[in-house]
């Protein structure tokens, strides 16, 4: 799936846009938000009004060697502990979800965590567990274990 479109969704239900309320706030046509979002331009202006709009970094997703180099000027300790915050609330709602969803969850909460480090750990926790549960509900992102799953079946 392309990644910059996956990205953008995810930010656009999380902040409750529509690419119609993105076009107008960037002074763009909706179908031109559109064909950035589903991958059929990749120009750079068009993706920075975009970012503008949504107050987020969408270059990163261009490509993945990208995204690995954004990934390499982060803080080690901040992205530990964002990612074991997403695992552990993976683990304790029996979810799963795919590798790429999985990393888009972690930098949204590295990036959480980075702006908001004079929230107690306590609170930073719950915000974030707010965050990824309801992007797990609203968002389709998972798929629940079935105690009757074919997978656990020996």
């Amino acid at each position: 799936m392309y990644k910059l479109g996956e990205a953008t969704k995810i930010h656009m239900r999380a902040q409750n846009i529509t690419t119609k309320d993105i076009a107008e706030a960037a002074n763009l046509e909706e179908a031109t938000v559109a064909s950035v979002i589903y991958g059929r331009s990749r120009k750079l202006s068009l993706i920075k009004a975009i970012e503008k709009v949504l107050g987020i970094d969408l270059v990163s997703y261009l490509n993945p060697d990208s995204l690995e180099a954004h990934k390499k000027n982060i803080d080690a300790d901040i992205y530990f502990e964002a990612s074991n915050v997403v695992h552990k609330l993976l683990k304790t709602k029996n979810v799963y979800i795919y590798k790429d969803t999985l990393d888009t969850c972690i930098m949204l909460t590295y990036k959480f965590i980075t702006e908001n480090r004079n929230l107690s750990n306590d609170s930073k926790e719950a915000m974030v567990q707010g965050m990824i549960e309801y992007g797990l509900h609203n968002l389709l992102l998972a798929h629940k274990f079935s105690n009757n799953s074919a997978d656990k079946e020996e």
